[in-house]
């Protein structure tokens, strides 16, 4: 079993490339990529089988049980599932399938029967709105529609009904349940189950798979793969990324070349496969042969993490931002013996821990008290994630440094990375062995990185995208006369680390003239224990303003400490102490901003933010344009008193009553 806080990694070694520019360049810290080892994933996966047919390869929980299938039988039910899939729909290469589900056993085995069938697989955000979910299905032109539960067979059905989608020619239940799909309402179009399938591919004949097989060989890097849904963080519409089979090539084999994981590794899938960082996530594990157990939604994460033990997982930093407030908030109700307790040996960590991001050995003395600290406190929480965790990765979003240095005092490391769905994932990651916390790491090998004079962030490699689905299905290129993708991001080298600093679209630009950066004003809001999410508004208006949502778990405990405990939760937000308690964090937080940056105003809203209304994406990132949509009212009475912040700067802020 491996130490909590144990890493090893082997890194390729590589002379840096210089760059004849007006811009700052990344260097590399592994080889070029002057090919790819495989034409396609499905030829790196069948690799992996023939390597170890019968080591473990899936984990998913039936029946209140973990199983496990191995390579072989992996490959199998997905080879019978693709001749499946053809012999019912005769699906041919290069037509779109959408899938519209959660994570499943039955997700992963539809993605390996597409990508062996050459057909492209468009993962649909399930909680998606109506019209982003035509829209998607509209602009892909797909063939068939896999979904997960009646919810959605329901919706998709709604869509059919009107007409939307002239293309599709039948449905998909993912349950594998035999009888569930006679139970469902009428369709226009056939519908058939995943079992169904399953059974039609292993009574075919031994041509059907011959006939697969010469499928799989013909398709080659440049060919689609996928076409992965940009998350709508803004009001800009949602778009379909076209990836090709060398784009998720190329990313899993940049991962192995920093990452050092491999057959006997298992890691927790978090995130959804309708995220570019899950799919990566799932295709990594193929090529390294790491076990990949598919997380139970049924069971609280913590839960899942204690079953199955994993050596490493990754998420969005809202997941290990709510893990940090649940252990400080245990800690808080535990007694004033056991926090002060809780404190030294935190205090003990950070200080281990500044040795460490230092590359410096641990004193003698510090290391003893290291060893108590671990046996009072720090061993107990890390036993929370299974024990055998090796790193966690995050991404998806920013990762407050807070949250960074909180886990890497109590022995776990977070890597964090930057990448976008047009990059196929990851562009920069921070490794075991080489890790700045607050950056996203070095670039991958192989992908180039620079910053423009205006500070956006410009990527090129074979990670890049072919290109955006336009509205008539085909892919229109959007990277410059360089092969420059152009990110949108805002963004900063510091010794070969890369920093992201904000979005372009994003910056606020006050009626005074000034513009503003929301995010690290957001991130440094974040960092206190309550608070879940902070939005910075004042696009137009004189000053700036905060939408505060706190924890709801933080809120009961501090309403129990208060004697609060029978008011719901929208009059503990408009209490006095609670808006007390967050406006000395928003005073604390405008002591380190200049004067015009300052937030003037807050409020805290009664609810938490909601996927199903189209705040947050599926990563749990706030869809800032629908917040503001959502709370415009309560954005509108912050301004109308039309308190002008002193411009001496006395850091002070008032909240909206």
């Amino acid at each position: 079993m491996a130490h909590a806080n144990t890493v090893v990694v082997t890194v390729a070694r590589v002379p840096r490339l210089l760059f004849r520019s007006p811009m700052n360049s990344l260097p590399h810290s592994a080889r070029s990529v002057q090919g790819l080892p495989y034409a396609n994933p499905i030829r790196m996966f069948a690799d992996r089988v023939a390597r170890h047919p019968d080591a473990a390869a899936l984990r998913h929980k039936q029946g209140g049980a973990w199983r496990t299938l191995t390579w072989r039988e992996l490959d199998v039910r997905g080879q019978q599932l693709a001749v499946g899939l053809h012999d019912w729909a005769q699906l041919s290469r290069n037509e779109r399938v959408a899938v519209v589900a959660n994570n499943s056993l039955g997700w992963v085995l539809v993605d390996l029967a597409l990508a062996r069938s050459g057909a492209v697989s468009v993962p649909i955000e399930p909680h998606a709105r109506g019209d982003e979910l035509a829209d998607a299905l509209e602009r892909c032109q797909c063939a068939l529609i896999v979904v997960g539960s009646l919810v959605e067979f329901r919706r998709v059905h709604a869509l059919l009904e009107r007409g939307r989608m002239g293309t599709v020619r039948g449905i998909v239940l993912l349950d594998l349940i035999d009888d569930a799909v006679s139970s469902w309402p009428a369709s226009s179009v056939p519908v058939t189950g995943l079992a169904q399938l399953q059974r039609r591919g292993e009574e075919a004949a031994t041509a059907a798979f011959m006939q697969l097989e010469a499928r799989t060989e013909a398709l080659r890097p440049e060919d689609l793969f996928t076409i992965i849904h940009t998350p709508k963080t803004s009001a800009q519409a949602s778009k379909g990324v076209a990836l090709s089979q060398g784009n998720i090539v190329y990313e899993t084999w940049a991962l192995r070349n920093v990452i050092a994981v491999d057959s006997s590794d298992e890691q927790l899938l978090v995130l959804p496969l309708c995220h570019a960082f899950g799919r990566h996530l799932l295709w990594a594990a193929f090529a390294s042969g790491a076990v990949t157990a598919v997380m139970d939604p049924r069971t609280p994460l913590l839960d899942n993490l204690v079953e199955i033990g994993p050596t490493f997982f990754g998420a969005a930093p809202v997941v290990y931002e709510a893990i940090r407030r649940r252990v400080l908030r245990d800690v808080e109700d535990s007694g004033r013996v056991r926090a002060k307790t809780f404190a030294w040996c935190l205090q003990i960590g950070q200080e281990v821990s500044g040795f460490r991001q230092r590359g410096e050995l641990v004193p003698g003395v510090l290391a003893v008290k290291q060893a108590a600290a671990d046996r009072l406190v720090l061993t107990e929480i890390r036993r929370q994630f299974g024990g055998r965790l090796r790193f966690l990765v995050s991404g998806a979003a920013p990762a407050r440094r807070e949250v960074l240095e909180f886990f890497h005092a109590v022995g776990l490391l977070i890597l964090e990375g930057y990448g976008l769905t047009e990059t196929s994932g990851a562009v920069s990651v921070n490794r075991p062995d080489r890790y700045r916390l607050g950056s996203v790491g070095p670039a991958l090998p192989g992908c180039e990185v620079r910053i423009a004079e205006d500070g956006e962030v410009l990527v090129r490699g074979k990670n890049v995208m072919l290109g955006y689905v336009g509205a008539s299905g085909e892919i229109e290129p959007t990277v410059d006369a360089r092969g420059w993708l152009h990110t949108g991001d805002l963004g900063a080298v510091e010794h070969g680390f890369l920093r992201i600093v904000g979005r372009k679209a994003e910056a606020i630009t006050l009626a005074t003239g000034r513009t503003v950066h929301p995010e690290p004003i957001e991130q440094a809001l974040g960092e206190h224990a309550d608070v879940a999410y902070a939005l910075v508004c004042g696009a137009g208006r004189p000053y700036l303003t905060a939408l505060v949502v706190l924890d709801r778990a933080a809120l009961e405990s501090l309403a129990k400490r208060h004697g609060l405990a029978d008011l719901p939760a929208a009059q503990l937000c408009t209490h006095p102490r609670v808006r007390e308690r967050v406006g000395d964090w928003v005073h604390h937080v405008n002591r380190s901003l200049p004067a015009p940056d300052r937030i003037a105003a807050f409020a805290i809203l009664p609810r938490d933010l909601g996927t199903a209304v189209g705040e947050l994406t599926p990563t749990q990132r706030p869809r800032r344009h629908v917040v503001y949509r959502n709370w415009k009212d309560t954005i509108d009475a912050l301004y109308a008193r039309q308190r002008v912040p002193n411009p001496a700067g006395d850091g002070n802020a008032t909240g909206h009553r």
